[in-house]
């Protein structure tokens, strides 16, 4: 009587390298929604002599970072360039630096608040809110909240209308979001608005 074993060969070991970086994905699934919702364009208003009320713009992403931190930032009416600079937004907001995580770690919120100024004219009416996350923005003189790499970077987009709730300026959405917003001329580097 003999008996039979069988085996097996393991012709390499198992592979324990670092996962290639991803780029950071906004994904807006159940239960991690972008907030304010994207349905509606989002109101501010005040009461007289007051100032705004802050708002949160958060969304959530996914991304395999390799040990490198996620940066993010708000960009207000991105797509139209400030006439006092080179940017490519009206105004930028840095947000935080989310550490590095993996895919496995699910999706993460990042949350960014944006106060309108009162005083500024050029705050009220409709305004585009774009938040976008990055590994690396250029951080150069002119265009800092554009990605290093157009490739890696994802935005999200809101609408909002800035208003008194005067007579003269009745928080109507009339003109919210087309022909309050000019036509986008300039963008960061493969990133269109």
């Amino acid at each position: 009587m003999t008996t039979c074993a069988s085996s097996c060969l393991v012709t390499s070991g198992p592979d324990f390298s670092e996962p290639a970086q991803t780029r950071p994905e906004i994904v807006n699934i159940a239960g991690c929604q972008a907030e304010p919702s994207l349905a509606q364009i989002y109101q501010f208003n005040h009461a007289p002599n007051a100032p705004y009320q802050p708002a949160e713009f958060q969304a959530c992403f996914l991304s395999e970072d390799a040990g490198e931190a996620v940066q993010s930032a708000l960009l207000i009416d991105y797509g139209t360039q400030d006439p006092s600079s080179e940017d490519p937004y009206r105004h930028g907001i840095g947000g935080p630096d989310l550490d590095a995580a993996t895919l496995g770690d699910g999706p993460r919120r990042v949350a960014i608040p944006w106060t309108p100024n009162h005083f500024l004219d050029s705050d009220k009416g409709c305004h585009t809110v774009t938040l976008i996350v990055t590994h690396r923005f250029t951080h150069l003189l002119g265009k800092y909240y554009c990605p290093q790499d157009p490739r890696d970077a994802s935005t999200l987009t809101w609408f909002v209308n800035v208003c008194d709730g005067t007579a003269t300026d009745p928080c109507d959405l009339v003109n919210c979001p087309s022909s309050g917003q000019s036509t986008p001329t300039v963008s960061c580097e493969g990133v269109p608005p």
